[in-house]
């Protein structure tokens, strides 16, 4: 028993008959519009992974003085509604001096990746861990984490997606 497809989209409605979800998850998306909407399963499957609730893609600018705040192009967040859109950047800034894929993991804050540079802006994948119950990226955990980053990075370098005219 496998899921109807058509035209290249998965239908879930037999999944939900067969499994109802919880109608008391939040389930929000800030930045989904066109192509980026194709993060939102590599998010989702990131924050199940970790443990966390919410997770996105932000950048940073290449000059530190320039800002110090992380702007989100893409954020699902299980946990709010509206999707919460401020990450800390105390996570990113370790990896700034790394080569992509660069791993900060920092047990149950969450973990930020570095996905690579673009003009003056430097790409992160940022799960937020979330009240303390975010798992350790050990082993095949943080291998299938760097699975999920890599098709992050090729859907922003690849694709186009870091330098879409509609940015912030």
């Amino acid at each position: 028993m496998g899921f109807a497809v058509s035209e290249h989209i998965i239908d879930l409605e037999d999944f939900r008959r067969r499994r109802p979800l919880d109608r008391g998850t939040t389930f929000s998306v800030w930045g989904g519009d066109g192509e980026r909407s194709r993060f939102a399963l590599p998010i989702w499957r990131a924050i199940y992974l970790i443990g966390g609730e919410r997770g996105g893609i932000v950048w940073l600018p290449e000059d530190p003085e320039a800002s110090s705040t992380p702007t989100p192009v893409f954020v699902l967040d299980l946990a709010a509604e509206p999707a919460r859109t401020d990450f800390d950047a105390t996570l990113m800034a370790r990896l700034v001096q790394g080569e992509p894929p660069a791993v900060e993991d920092e047990h149950p804050a969450g973990v930020a990746i570095y996905l690579g540079q673009d003009g003056s802006r430097r790409w992160f994948l940022v799960v937020s861990g979330g009240k303390g119950q975010a798992r350790e990226l050990v082993g095949k955990s943080r291998e299938d984490l760097l699975f999920l980053a890599g098709e992050c990075s090729g859907l922003l370098f690849h694709r186009d997606l870091a330098t879409e005219g509609d940015l912030p």
